[in-house]
């Protein structure tokens, strides 16, 4: 099945649209640190069940030193961006 990228694109930008909105919703109701660690939480367990998933079908996957030095990366920066919304949606 090949999906146009731009689909991929516009469902993507929903998904962020709706990750900020609740995240300012939750944001008066809770700590930042226990929101954000909520937040990763449930986030790493829906990715766990996307990569059982694709391993049951025998999706080959590549992986290499520095994919994961890099995802590393982005996960320090996507947690602490985490951490700063629910810091700044609960300031204003």
């Amino acid at each position: 099945m090949v999906v146009h990228w731009i689909f991929l694109a516009i469902l993507t930008a929903f998904f962020y649209a709706l990750y900020n909105i609740f995240i300012k919703i939750a944001s008066g109701s809770i700590h930042e640190i226990l929101g954000a660690v909520i937040l990763q939480m449930v986030a790493a367990l829906l990715g766990g069940v996307l990569l059982l998933i694709l391993k049951i079908r025998g999706t080959d996957m590549e992986i290499s030193p520095r994919g994961i030095g890099l995802s590393v990366l982005a996960g320090v920066f996507v947690g602490l961006a985490e951490v700063f919304s629910f810091l700044v949606f609960a300031k204003g």
